[in-house]
Formats: C-alpha cells, structure tokens, sequence
C-alpha cells in the first residue's frame, strides 16, 4: 500500500532545501569578494599612491612630488629600478635602501631639500650598476664614507651632476670600488685632502667644474684608468697634487683655467702611461713643475696659451720618456732669449707661437733684439735643459740615466695608438696660417749650402791653376 505524505509536510520539505541552497550561494559570493578585496589591497601595495610601477622586467618604481621624509617601509621591494623625483625628503639616511636588495639603478632627481647623505646611505646593494644625483640644489657637500659600503658585485656607474655642491669631504669614496666610471659635474667645487683616497679600480674619472684641489687628494687610490680633470678654474696645480696616484693610463687636464702650475706639480705620480695639458688657459709656468713623476711615459703639452713667459729652462725640464711640446701660445719678451736665441729648439721654434703682443708670429720669427731686448748668451750646446744621459757638472742637476734626449724626443712622432684615447685639438686659425713658413725656411738653408759649396768648389779650381 503505497503512503502519500500531505502537501503541508511536502512543502516543509521544499522550504528547508531552498533555504540550505541559499546559505550556500551566500558563502561562496562572500568567499569571491573577500577573494576580490584582496587582490585590490594587493595590487595596492604593490604600487604605492603618488608613483608609477611596471611589472615587466626590469621592474621600475617611479615616485614624483611626495611629501616624505623617508621610504615607508611598508612599501614592496622587489624592484629593480627607483626614480625619486622632487621629494620633500631632507636627507638619505644610512642603509636607506636595505630593503630593496634587487636594486640595479637608483635616480634621484630634484629634491631641492635635500642635503645630507649619510654614512653608508647605499649599504649592501650588491646588484647596483647605476646610481645617479642630479639636479639636488640642497646638497652641498659631499661627507666622510657616504658612498661607501656598497659592495656592488659588477661595475658600479656613479653619476653626480648638476647640483649645488661645492665641497667633497675627505673619504667621501672611502674603499669604493670596481667602478666603472665616476663622474662629478658641477659648477664649482673644492676637492679636499683625501676626498678621492682609497679608491680602488675605476676606469674613467671625470672630474668638471674643479675650483679646489688640494695636497693629496688621491693618496691610496690605484688601478685608475684615465683621470680626467676638464671645463675646471683652478687657482693653482699644487705640489704633490696627484701624489700616490699609481698605475693610471692616462691623466687629462683640458679646456680649464689655471692660475699657476706650482713646482713639483706632477711630482708623486708613478707609473703612468702619459700625462695631458690641452687647450688650458695657464697664468704662469713655475720652473721644475714637470719633475718628480717617475716612471713616465709620455707628457703632451698641445694648443696651452701661458700669459706669462718661461722664466728659466726648467720651465721645460722634465723627466718623462718622451715630451711633446707644440702648438702652445706663449709671452714672448725678453725673458725667453734662453729659448729663442738655441739653436737646437729650431722645432720648439718653429711650431709654438707668440701672443698677441708679437701678432701671434711664430717664435721662429721673433727677435728679442728688435723688442729692444739686451743681449744673452743662449746655453751651451747641447742646452743644459735636454734630459741627457750623462751627469751635468752642475751639482743637483742629474737626470733620469734611461732618459733620450729631449732634443731626440721631439724628433719621434708619438704612435696613434699612444694618443688614441685624446686626439690632439686643432690649432686656431691664427696659428695654422704660419704651418706653410717650415718649408721656406729649410729651402734656404738648402740654397746657402749649395752656394758654399759651389764657392768653394771655384776656389780649389783657382787655386790649382
């Protein structure tokens, strides 16, 4: 016998099962908003208000005009690259950046309040290639070990440029190293005592804008490639300037203003390869400012003006293996006979040239006699200023025994390869129209030999007979 329930329990029924259906539809809506909600906080986090963030590699946090003091440590770190653009920040505080040990660049650009970087500010971030201050009028100075610490596993670039600094303390840079390059481009800043000490390999130093540079700005550093000291207005190149400054290739100091290149200038300097003066406006040239560098190879002195003349020949004495001296305006008067009146320097002569006030005529051609000059007798030959390799009777007056002389040296056309890294200036049009006098002069010296010889030829005839 078949049982029929009554419609009242059938729909009780019904009712529960609807209501369970529903419980259920209502958890799982929850479960996928609660899921919803968390994907936004998420994605929140993982680019902060006020920047912009890209998630292809290499992965960039770019933050402009922020009202903070410092980096919230609520923010991500996995990023590679950091742009911090017109902050209110006023300092970078020691390992500012700890938390973000994937860092490959970091930009700091325009925060005008910010001026100090403390001690170890980029600690530890072993995968930084490039790090970049630009545009930070707030920042003055440059403090003891701010950059140190880094411990960057590859070749470090940093780039420090169009701020408002004015001074580098000592050890600044205290045991950076393998850097790639290091460049400083400012308006005018003094280089103190040991600012640049202790750093160890660096490729390519560029150093603009230098008003100051003190005794021993580069004690202990070494494995320097090239050093480049350019666009500069320096009171003076002091004694003992570039002391312990070893193993470089190459040292340019171009295109700057100098007020007096001190004696002893280059002394310290060991093992270099060549050494550089282009293009630089030079108040005076003190006597013995080339010697003390050992173990130089070459010294290149091209297209200078000196305003005043060379005093003495140890204006131009010096110790390197091989010297070029050319295409330089000097002050002709009668301070410089020593040189105008020796018949060996015909070449020095003839490829350096007077000021304005001789009309910027070839030394060659300028005649202290008719400057109203008195006469002076010109050096022995062969002039007490050649590097020789004998010993001068003169006491205290002995060179470099592995030292051509210089008189030969101006004779040796430097390779390309040697200068390759610093191709020589063109001289100005007031000194290229005198390049066509060399020819002239050879030729006549050729016609008064043939004339002697000719004359003497006829009187041997006349004789005989």
């Amino acid at each position: 016998m078949v049982k029929f329930y009554n419609k009242n329990y059938f729909n009780k029924y019904f009712l529960q099962l609807n209501y369970f259906l529903i419980i259920l539809f209502i958890n799982y809506n929850n479960s996928s908003i609660q899921e919803n909600s968390e994907n936004v906080q998420i994605k929140g986090e993982w680019c902060p208000d006020g920047c912009s963030c890209t998630t292809e590699s290499p992965t960039t946090l770019d933050c402009s005009g922020l009202d903070l003091d410092t980096i919230p440590p609520t923010w991500p770190s996995h990023f590679e690259i950091f742009y911090i653009r017109n902050w209110t920040i006023n300092s970078l505080e020691k390992q500012a950046f700890r938390r973000f040990q994937h860092l490959v660049e970091i930009y700091i650009f325009d925060c005008q309040r910010l001026d100090l970087i403390e001690r170890n500010a980029f600690k530890q971030l072993r995968k930084l290639r490039v790090l970049v201050l630009k545009g930070n009028k707030g920042l003055r100075e440059l403090y003891k070990t701010a950059f140190s610490g880094i411990g960057n596993e590859h070749p470090l670039s940093i780039k420090i440029m169009d701020n408002a600094l004015e001074r580098v303390r000592a050890f600044a840079f205290k045991n950076v190293e393998n850097l790639r390059e290091l460049i400083i481009e400012e308006r005018c800043f003094e280089l103190e005592t040991n600012s640049l000490a202790t750093i160890t390999r660096v490729d390519f130093l560029t150093l603009r804008g230098v008003c100051s540079l003190e005794v021993g700005v580069f004690l202990n550093s070494s494995r320097l490639h090239q050093v480049i000291i350019v666009d500069s207005a320096l009171s003076q190149l002091p004694k003992d300037g570039f002391a312990e400054l070893s193993h470089l290739n190459q040292l340019q100091i171009r295109e700057s203003r100098i007020g007096r290149i001190s004696e002893g200038a280059l002394s310290g300097l060991f093992t270099v390869g060549s050494v550089h003066f282009q293009s630089n406006q030079i108040g005076r040239l003190v006597p013995g400012w080339a010697l003390g560098a050992e173990n130089l190879g070459s010294l290149v002195f091209t297209y200078n003006t000196i305003r005043e003349p060379l005093s003495s020949p140890d204006c131009l004495r010096n110790e390197a293996q091989r010297f070029l001296f050319t295409e330089n305006t000097l002050y002709c008067s009668c301070e410089i006979q020593w040189l105008v009146n020796s018949p060996a320097e015909e070449q020095w002569l003839s490829e350096n040239y007077c000021g304005r006030e001789q009309a910027f005529k070839a030394l060659l051609y300028y005649s202290p006699a008719s400057a109203g000059c008195r006469w002076v007798l010109p050096p022995p030959s062969p002039p007490t200023f050649l590097i020789t390799s004998t010993t001068l009777s003169t006491p205290n007056q002995t060179f470099n025994q592995q030292s051509p002389p210089m008189h030969n040296l101006r004779h040796q056309n430097p390779s390309q390869k040697e200068f390759e890294d610093n191709e020589l200036f063109e001289p100005p049009s007031h000194q290229r129209r005198h390049s066509g006098k060399n020819a002239g002069v050879k030729r006549g010296e050729f016609c008064d030999k043939l004339i002697f010889i000719l004359f003497f030829i006829f009187f041997i005839i006349f004789w005989v007979n």
